[in-house]
């Protein structure tokens, strides 16, 4: 399955972010999502297409993490007067809550999947 212009569809991400990379995140994701629902489970699930925005979702928090470099030296500071001035948050912030929103999103959805699936599947929890 090709998640590039899946991922793309659903947030604009960087032109030079490549897609070798998303296939990279989406299918760490992909695994991820499939241990938590069971491999059993995830296979019926391959037509629903909330399995495929959870993927999606987790995809995106993890590259909007990794897409630029976060340092400590990524705030602004704005000099208003003599002696004065503010330090406002830079885009990283944004950055960060953006990405936890898409991962919220995509565990959400994950959870709801995991809470419909049939009593028949047995758990076994290790």
């Amino acid at each position: 399955m090709s998640w590039a212009p899946k991922v793309r569809a659903l947030q604009s991400l960087s032109g030079e972010i490549p897609d070798e990379r998303i296939e990279l995140t989406a299918g760490l994701c992909e695994a991820q999502v499939q241990k938590t629902l069971g491999a059993e489970a995830y296979s019926g699930l391959a037509d629903d297409q909330r399995l495929e925005y959870a993927i999606c979702a987790l995809t995106i928090a993890k590259l909007i993490l990794t897409a630029r470099a976060i340092n400590e030296s990524s705030s602004i500071h704005r000099t208003e007067g003599w002696g004065e001035g503010n330090i406002h948050p830079s885009e990283v912030t944004d950055m960060i809550n953006l990405s936890k929103r898409w991962e919220a999103e995509g565990e959400q959805v994950v959870n709801q999947l995991r809470a419909e699936l049939p009593a028949s599947i047995g758990w076994i929890d290790i």
